[in-house]
């Protein structure tokens, strides 16, 4: 455990770099320290001996995210594959939160389910059209697989009481928040140190659902 709390240490430290460069508006330097960071926080999952593949496969699905996502928004095939990304960052998050639990999920709850992940981007597509423009469905379905992750860390929760679980909670939440200013300011209106409130809560969201989900397999 020593490996672990040494580099989780220097995973806060990477953080802090990164979220120094985003406060400071010093794109280039953020976008070189940017990848650091996921690739620093799998490494203190591995020296947490975590057994589950799929956690690695989730964050080295963000970490590209990450990567694509260091091109701005008029870069349309990095922003598409950025997002993509991340989409599969939460699937594997869903699958392993839902491994976790006592009871599986009835088959009228997963057909409902679907049904809702058709229906969510067809209720919200006219009003978001128009901001959103050619990245409205992928846009909707990629909220509507953010909104699922934390109903199923929601779930856990009930299931599971304890601190971890809490913890993997609240780093959905951070989530649902990171993911929603990147949304407002890409294509809503621009807001000074976007980058800074984005990267915050997008690592503390990371560290907290990783760590959280280790800790209870």
């Amino acid at each position: 455990m020593i490996g672990f709390y040494i580099s989780l240490g220097v995973t806060l430290v990477i953080y802090c770099v990164e979220l120094f460069f985003a406060f400071k508006e010093n794109h280039l330097w953020r976008k070189i320290v940017k990848p650091l960071c996921l690739t620093s926080l799998i490494v203190t999952i591995i020296l947490l001996k975590c057994k589950n593949p799929l956690v690695y496969a989730a964050l080295s699905a963000g970490l590209l995210g990450d990567i694509f996502l260091i091109a701005n928004k008029e870069n349309k095939v990095c922003f598409l594959l950025g997002m993509v990304s991340f989409l599969a960052n939460h699937i594997l998050n869903i699958i392993i939160l839902s491994s976790l639990l006592d009871y599986s999920i009835p088959t009228w709850a997963i057909i409902s389910l679907s049904v809702l992940g058709v229906l969510f981007p067809l209720a919200f597509y006219n009003t978001c059209k128009q901001y959103t423009k050619s990245f409205t469905i992928p846009g909707l379905v990629y909220f509507y697989s953010l909104l699922l992750e934390c109903l199923f860390a929601s779930l856990l929760l009930f299931n599971e009481p304890s601190v971890f679980s809490v913890l993997i909670l609240i780093g959905n939440l951070f989530f649902i928040g990171s993911d929603t200013t990147l949304s407002v300011t890409n294509f809503l209106i621009d807001v000074k140190r976007k980058d800074f409130y984005i990267m915050l809560t997008y690592l503390i969201a990371q560290t907290l659902i990783s760590i959280g989900m280790c800790f209870l397999m």
